[in-house]
Parts: structure tokens; C-alpha cells; sequence
């Protein structure tokens, strides 16, 4: 497999930044050095919908001010592998919340979930779906994710509490629901 370097790779939706993988190319992605113009020229490069640009603010409340706000007014962003992105509810009936400086916990989001299942498997990413009292919203070949075993280590000691509480106390689990291929109604309003 060849090895390339883009910074604005991120930027794609033919990058997936769990494994750093250009899935149309089969080439990692490093972040920095790729031949943007030769991914242009060739159609490659197709525009990820939830990233944001690389923009240059000059001012907090410019950068905030490119966000959906939450009932707070809090700007409603999520930090991923990818960037500070658009926060996108993870599911019908998800509330986001944020918190103004840290944005909307991963979990609450669909991107998130995502990165919450690659790194921390399956089991683990229903913990953390728990603790925030979340549906867990994965596709079917998710449901085989093992995570990167030293994420799990450090998560499972971080939330050894909160787990002995899931076990004592049934009413802190919830649901998990299948993501059909389609997006769902909420994603496609976003994109249009």
C-alpha cells in the first residue's frame, strides 16, 4: 500500500480518519504533502460535509458564529480525528448540548459514534453511550469492533464507578439502534 501525506485530506469524504486511509486511492494519508491539485484535476477530492475549512477567525465570536446554536446559545461543534466539525445528532430524538469551549460531547453525535466505536470497540462505546443517556447508533459491521486495545485500558479505568453502577442498576442502559445505508432525515436536511 503507498504512503501519501495531505493536509487537506480531512477535508474528503474519500479519507477515513479512524485508519488514515484515502479509501479511493487504498493509500495512508499522513496529513501533510499529497498533490491536492492532481486529486482535483482527477475528481478525487469530494468534499466531506460536516468539516470545516481551515479558516482563520479573528475573533471567538466570528468562529462562533458559524455554528447552530443549542437552547443555551452555545455553539454546536464536536471535536474529531478529523477537526471541529458541524455537531450532527447521532439520532431522531438526540438533544445537543454544548459546552462553549469544548463543544458537544462525541457521543451525542453521528461522527462521534463513529470514532467511539473504532476506538473503543462495541462494549465500550455502550458504556459511554450509558453514562450519557444516549441511544448507541451503529451500522451493522460496527458491531464487530474490537477498539484499539490501549483506548480500552485507559477508558475502562477511568469509568471503573460508573460500570460497577451499570452493573447494580438496569435503568442506566439504553437502547442501540441500526443505522439503515440511508442517511437519516436529519443528515439530509444538513447537506441541503
Amino acid at each position: 500500500m503507498n504512503q501519501s501525506k495531505c493536509p487537506h485530506c480531512y477535508l474528503c469524504a474519500n479519507y477515513n480518519p479512524n485508519i488514515k486511509l484515502c479509501t479511493l486511492r487504498n493509500i495512508k494519508v499522513n496529513e501533510v504533502g499529497i498533490d491536492l491539485h492532481h486529486c482535483i484535476e482527477n475528481k478525487h477530492l469530494i468534499r466531506y460535509p460536516f468539516a470545516l475549512s481551515p479558516k482563520k477567525y479573528s475573533s471567538i465570536t466570528e468562529f462562533h458564529s458559524i455554528f447552530k446554536k443549542d437552547i443555551n446559545g452555545n455553539p454546536l461543534f464536536v471535536v474529531t480525528k478529523r477537526g471541529i466539525e458541524h455537531a450532527i445528532q447521532a439520532g431522531p430524538g438526540v438533544v445537543l448540548m454544548s459546552h462553549s469551549n469544548r463543544g458537544v460531547p462525541k457521543v451525542l453525535t453521528y461522527q462521534g459514534q463513529r470514532e467511539i466505536i473504532y476506538d473503543l470497540g462495541f462494549r465500550c462505546a455502550y458504556i459511554e453511550a450509558c453514562k450519557y443517556n444516549t441511544p448507541l447508533f451503529y451500522y451493522f459491521y460496527e458491531k464487530e469492533s474490537k477498539g484499539q486495545k490501549d483506548l480500552i485500558n485507559s477508558f475502562l479505568i477511568d469509568n471503573k464507578d460508573f460500570i460497577e453502577e451499570l452493573k447494580k442498576n438496569r435503568k442506566l442502559l439504553v437502547n442501540t439502534i441500526v443505522i439503515q445505508d440511508k442517511l437519516s432525515e436529519e443528515h439530509q436536511k444538513f447537506l441541503s
